[in-house]
């Protein structure tokens, strides 16, 4: 074949998508039960989901999304490193799902044993067939985006580990077309586990 300008494009397209899946089984594989160990410590999960928010403001701003953050003091014993993964999957997923001029929120609260991490947005919503997959590797709901668009489809397979790691729970509340409402919920108290149970 001709080496142009058009075919070493599509080659370099090629490339670039196989590089991109590669890393994200690296991220697959590195939340398998048998490869991860936590490091655990005092976190206060409104501090921290504050601070990954405000790391979000241009983002925000260039789609004119009017985001907020709202809670109060919430102390777990977590690793740092893997719960701002989470936060920052969904608050990923909130601004590529929610149109221009939409809006997202985020609410932590202390609740008895637990705490509480809400991320809520006015997207296109996720339809209640799909719901129970959202969690699934690699299952997008919207099938119309590309892998460019779209991501793997695997930032909400790696938070409910990582949310399950902490001995918490992690699930969606959607209505098409009105958005959708991320819940996350890990216990105050320290866990003797390190691993992934």
């Amino acid at each position: 074949m001709e080496p142009t300008k058009e075919r070493l494009s599509s080659c370099y397209d090629e490339l670039f998508r196989l590089s991109l899946l590669i890393k994200d089984l690296e991220l697959l594989e590195s939340a398998e039960p048998d490869n991860v160990a936590l490091e655990k410590e005092d976190v206060d999960l409104y501090e921290l989901s504050k601070s990954i928010f405000e790391g979000f403001s241009n983002q925000f701003r260039e789609k004119g999304i009017d985001a907020k953050i709202m809670g109060d003091e919430a102390h777990v014993v977590a690793d740092r490193k893997r719960i701002g993964q989470v936060i920052t999957y969904l608050l990923s997923n909130a601004i590529k799902y929610t149109d221009e001029k939409g809006s997202i929120s985020v609410l932590v609260k202390r609740d008895t044993n637990k705490a509480v991490l809400i991320v809520e947005d006015t997207g296109i919503g996720i339809p209640k067939e799909d719901l129970g997959r959202v969690f699934e590797r690699f299952y997008r709901t919207d099938k119309s985006r590309t892998r460019k668009t779209g991501g793997a489809g695997i930032g909400l397979s790696i938070s409910k580990a990582i949310v399950k790691a902490h001995g918490g729970v992690i699930y969606c509340e959607s209505e098409p077309g009105t958005g959708s409402r991320f819940i996350v919920e890990l216990p105050t108290k320290a866990s003797r586990n390190l691993l992934f149970p």
